[in-house]
């Protein structure tokens, strides 16, 4: 790799926790590793949204939507209510509207944050990279628990997921990243 590619991809980095801690702010989260588990988990949303190429056609559910714009203020969707009262429609049975990806960013941020995900240097690196992924996919912890930790405490779960946070964190600083350079950039 050479200095370029290195500097490109030290802004790439830093632009990817700058917009972490974007996300952990409207989680009123202020750590690394906060803003790290907000990445991920928009990763896996963005993955399921996408149509699956392989059998060339999409995953029931996604139909490569965005999810659910939930960025309306109270104010609007107190006006939508009252309009839908007035034209006799039930206010509850709202035809749910999605918009297609067309953000590439959201795209690039996705594959980047596998980046962080090699970024694990844990003890059992393959299974707490499964494990933390597995968890901001949605997937029910006792489920998890089942697959990878069989006879195991939840809290032993948790402690992976903080383990392998700490890890990404902790590679993040090595990179020349601190929490209070990226979000003073942004």
């Amino acid at each position: 790799m050479t200095d370029m590619e290195a500097l490109i991809d030290h802004h790439r980095l830093a632009d990817l926790i700058v917009h972490g801690f974007r996300l952990a702010a409207d989680e009123n989260r202020t750590r690394l590793s906060d803003a790290v588990w907000c990445l991920l988990k928009e990763s896996a949303i963005t993955l399921q949204a996408l149509p699956d190429r392989e059998r060339q056609w999409l995953r029931a559910g996604s139909k490569a939507t965005w999810p659910l714009d939930t960025s309306i203020p109270a104010k609007d969707w107190r006006e939508i209510w009252n309009e839908r009262i007035k034209e006799g429609m039930n206010p509850y049975d709202e035809p749910q509207t999605r918009h297609q990806i067309t953000d590439a960013t959201a795209i690039d941020r996705m594959l980047w944050s596998g980046y962080l995900l090699q970024m694990v240097n844990t003890k059992n690196t393959r299974r707490d990279r499964a494990i933390l992924w597995q968890l901001a996919a949605g997937v029910r912890p006792n489920v998890v628990q089942k697959r990878f930790m069989r006879g195991r405490t939840s809290q032993a779960m948790r402690d992976v997921k903080k383990r392998a946070l700490l890890s990404i964190s902790t590679s993040i600083r090595k990179h020349g990243l601190s929490a209070e350079r990226t979000t003073s950039s942004g």
